[in-house]
């Protein structure tokens, strides 16, 4: 098949002007801090940008949007559904307080009991959580063991769900949430809290 000429038409346009276009419109995504990934979902370059989009879209929760960033660590994610109360904002942060006075322990004790392995990630639990955790039932904290040796399996290649406006993101088991800390420079998970999710959450 003969190669197509530049001004071949195509209705009212030529080939040069259609890649022409498809240029302008690659401009104005980089101008714009954003591209569009291979699932049509719509990728910002900060956290920033994905925020000022999401406030126009009057009346739709961020899951419901098909839209996520890149963080400040290079890592993809988007805004949850819900937002801690205020007491509970401030038990984080607290918890946050603890961790960077080193009060915190090491999940691979956990792990190793459980016959896991050793994972990709590091694992850190905060001491609030890990009192929370010795009160959860035998059969939902082992459970909650292997989904956050998941987790640390596999942190490089899924997109985190993270609270708006906190540093933490969230993983879910059973009724409960567990919100924890990315360190990419370091390899390292950090678990702030356990919490049971009707009790700390309300919808945005």
């Amino acid at each position: 098949m003969p190669g197509l000429a530049l001004d071949q038409p195509i209705g009212s346009m030529t080939i040069g002007d259609l890649k022409d276009m498809m240029r302008e419109v690659v401009r104005e995504e980089r101008r714009q801090g954003y591209y569009i990934d291979g699932e049509g979902r719509l990728v910002f370059l900060s956290e920033g940008g994905y925020a000022d989009y999401l406030e126009k879209q009057v009346g739709k929760l961020p899951s419901e949007v098909r839209a996520y960033f890149i963080d400040e660590q290079g890592y993809r994610a988007f805004y949850s559904d819900w937002t801690p109360i205020p007491e509970y904002a401030r038990e984080l942060s607290e918890a946050r307080r603890e961790i960077a006075t080193g009060k915190s322990h090491a999940f691979e004790d956990v792990i190793e009991e459980l016959c896991l392995g050793r994972p990709m990630y590091k694992v850190i639990i905060a001491n609030s959580a890990k009192e929370r955790l010795d009160d959860v039932p035998r059969a939902t904290g082992d459970n909650m063991a292997r989904i956050i040796s998941w987790l640390a399996d596999n942190t490089d290649d899924i997109t985190h769900e993270r609270l708006k406006g906190y540093r933490e993101c969230n993983l879910y088991c059973e009724h409960y949430r567990v919100p924890y800390l990315l360190d990419r420079m370091n390899k390292m998970i950090t678990i702030e809290d356990i919490s049971k999710h009707d009790e700390v959450y309300i919808r945005l």
